[in-house]
């Protein structure tokens, strides 16, 4: 009877079965790779629950919605960039820029292209995405900023645009081509980023 059972911190019984992790990776692996596979809008979470193995009550308990599910399938895959201060600007990006190329290697590159052609079609797609993938990314660079342009490194420059400089380089050739992201290339987008954050407001005003 304990083990079906959840003690919260209250003092408070929930009952029911503990949730099993392995269950979870199973419907989460499920998800992506169906989505990796044939894009967002051809998944149905019953051929998720089919692949998976399991009941649709189980899945429901956990994800009430598609949306929830695939949110969750993608943030799954997603290692999270942690704050990075090395106290200077240059050592930042490159240390942001290196950490999320491992995070871009980790996924099929044709999840980004079905994601991509459906992030036009379904807003709450859009919206899931970004803040599974984009926004604790954002929140980095943002600090990254704050203090590069308090050490007087940088201008005022939009955290949105500074995150286009610095990760569209990446971003473009994974979807132009099949090319890997070489030390070469990453090398190369990092000194790119770098100069165009100093060069963004100057570059801006002269126009």
């Amino acid at each position: 009877m304990l083990q079906a059972m959840e003690v919260v911190s209250s003092g408070s019984v929930i009952r029911g079965r503990p949730r099993d992790p392995s269950a979870d990776r199973a419907i989460l692996d499920a998800a992506f790779d169906l989505i990796s596979a044939h894009g967002y809008a051809k998944v149905t979470v019953s051929a998720i629950i089919a692949r998976a193995g399991t009941s649709s009550a189980t899945v429901y308990r956990r994800w009430p919605t598609k949306l929830d599910l695939v949110a969750a399938a993608i943030a799954s895959r997603r290692a999270e960039i942690d704050d990075i201060d090395t106290g200077r600007m240059d050592s930042d990006v490159a240390s942001f820029v290196e950490r999320l190329t491992e995070v871009m290697c980790l996924r099929p590159a044709d999840l980004g292209d079905a994601l991509v052609a459906e992030l036009r079609r379904e807003p709450g797609l859009s919206a899931a995405v970004a803040d599974t993938m984009v926004a604790p990314r954002l929140r980095v660079i943002a600090a990254i900023l704050d203090r590069a342009r308090a050490r007087g490194e940088i201008g005022e420059i939009p955290v949105d645009v500074a995150y286009s400089l610095v990760v569209g380089q990446l971003q473009s050739l994974t979807q132009v081509s099949d090319r890997a992201l070489d030390d070469s290339y990453v090398s190369a987008a990092i000194v790119g980023a770098t100069a165009a954050l100093r060069a963004y407001p100057a570059a801006r005003s002269s126009v």
